[in-house]
């Protein structure tokens, strides 16, 4: 039997209802998140329901509706519904989903985005939806004010620097790079990863590109091993190719307690 509310609770509800809506019509509040939604699929260049509608507030549906509206375009996975992380299926923007993003943008903000879908990168679907996950739910959550994706980033490269995953823009200002790493490193590759990360915190090197790096893994042993690589006092190879193209090392670097003290490590979590 429906259990009948309150004179209490009724309006209790309704004013939770006005202060989510902050003045907006319920029209307004739809519009919003809909924009947030297209120009998110434009920032990173795909997106899943799952993440779209958490930038929706976490209620389902929002992907569908833009679908339906010709926004978005859904395209099935090769590994979807195989290999756990992998959505079943992306969304894309269509032409009409570009045009209503841009008419939003200003002119440092506009990407060249490309609308096949067929040109995303299928071997990096579990890695890269890990990392908007991870982004969507601090957005929503207020642990972060801002961020700039993958493909913004990639945009922007400095001589030597690291490529991150994502740049958090936290509360105070500071920027926290994110690393989701789903497979472990070794020799060469761990060495470069480990230059790279003190490079961009090390505050001996000059201005600091972020404040901060985590390193993000859904395997404990993965974490263990970037946290011992990462210890003060830790070396590693400094590695160059030589004149035939090989590779070969070249100096020994040192982890510093001011590197290890800007890390932080997170077990990712469904």
């Amino acid at each position: 039997m429906p259990r009948t509310l309150s004179e209490q609770q009724k309006a209790a509800l309704m004013a939770a209802k006005k202060k989510a809506l902050n003045g907006r019509s319920p029209l307004e509040v739809g519009q919003a998140k809909a924009r947030t939604a297209l120009q998110w699929v434009y920032r990173w260049g795909w997106s899943s329901a799952q993440v779209i509608d958490e930038l929706g507030g976490g209620r389902r549906g929002l992907a569908s509706r833009l679908k339906r509206a010709g926004m978005l375009r859904p395209t099935r996975t090769e590994a979807g519904g195989v290999m756990q992380g992998v959505p079943v299926w992306i969304y894309t923007l269509t032409p009409a989903g570009v045009e209503e993003v841009e008419r939003f943008l200003a002119e440092p903000e506009l990407l060249p985005y490309r609308r096949d879908p067929y040109r995303v990168q299928q071997a990096r679907l579990r890695h890269d939806h890990w990392v908007q996950s991870l982004t969507a739910r601090a957005l929503r959550a207020g642990q972060i004010r801002a961020y700039q994706s993958g493909a913004e980033l990639a945009r922007q490269p400095a001589p030597g620097a690291k490529q991150h995953d994502a740049v958090w823009i936290l509360a105070d200002g500071q920027k926290m790079a994110i690393e989701v790493e789903l497979s472990a490193k070794w020799a060469r590759r761990l060495d470069q990863f480990v230059l790279g990360v003190c490079n961009v915190v090390d505050p001996l090197v000059g201005r600091r590109p972020v404040d901060a790096v985590r390193i993000c893994s859904d395997s404990p042993a993965i974490i263990q091993r970037y946290r011992a690589a990462l210890q003060p006092s830790t070396s590693f190879c400094i590695w160059a190719k030589n004149s035939r193209g090989k590779w070969h090392t070249t100096d020994k670097g040192l982890v510093t307690t001011s590197v290890s003290d800007r890390l932080s490590y997170h077990l990712l979590r469904r």
